[in-house]
């Protein structure tokens, strides 16, 4: 999985906060996985999410 949607509104990406230019709007998580986050509440955040699902496709796209 390359993502993970909480029902809280807030998404988890399979990138690492490394894997970014950095982004007031992307959260960086502790987690070895899903090393940031992104609430869907926040303005533009749509497209904010579609550009990481993106990024942590490829990603997993390169790795394979």
């Amino acid at each position: 999985m390359v993502a993970y949607v909480h029902w809280t509104g807030r998404i988890d990406f399979a990138l690492q906060a490394t894997d970014l230019t950095e982004n007031p709007a992307v959260g960086v998580l502790a987690n070895p996985v899903y090393g940031v986050n992104s609430s869907l509440g926040l303005p533009g955040a749509l497209d904010l999410a579609g550009d990481l699902l993106a990024l942590a496709l490829e990603k997993v796209r390169s790795d394979i």
